[in-house]
């Protein structure tokens, strides 16, 4: 499914989120930040009990510290713009199937007349 990397690396770019935009100088200090329950150990509303990668991320103000993978973020934010799923190819592909449904960008451009063709008959 999902690489481990793509999934942690991804959850520092959104605690980090309110950081990166000025909303608060932590990020657990901003009310609406998952950081915040993380860390405090508060009973957060949105959350459900536990966060899944509490074991991978025992220290979240040192993880968010760290430094961040360029690759995961580009691929996290072009995500996030055209609200296509995010994950490598294999994830994605699990949940077209899920789904039952496309969910991965389809090629740009207008589509070849075989193309077309093929796929109405």
């Amino acid at each position: 499914m999902i690489d481990d990397q793509s999934v942690l690396e991804e959850v520092r770019f959104v605690e980090n989120n309110p950081v990166r935009w000025r909303l608060s100088s932590l990020a657990e200090d901003n009310t609406w930040s998952s950081a915040r329950a993380r860390v405090t150990g508060e009973q957060d509303a949105v959350l459900t009990d536990g966060f899944f990668l509490a074991a991978e991320i025992p220290d979240g103000r040192a993880y968010r510290a760290g430094r961040e993978d360029e690759a995961v973020l580009r691929r996290a934010r072009e995500r996030m713009k055209t609200g296509r799923p995010s994950g490598d190819a294999e994830f994605v592909r699990t949940l077209e199937a899920v789904a039952g449904r496309r969910l991965g960008a389809l090629p740009r451009g207008r589509p070849r007349k075989n193309y077309v063709q093929e796929n109405l008959t």
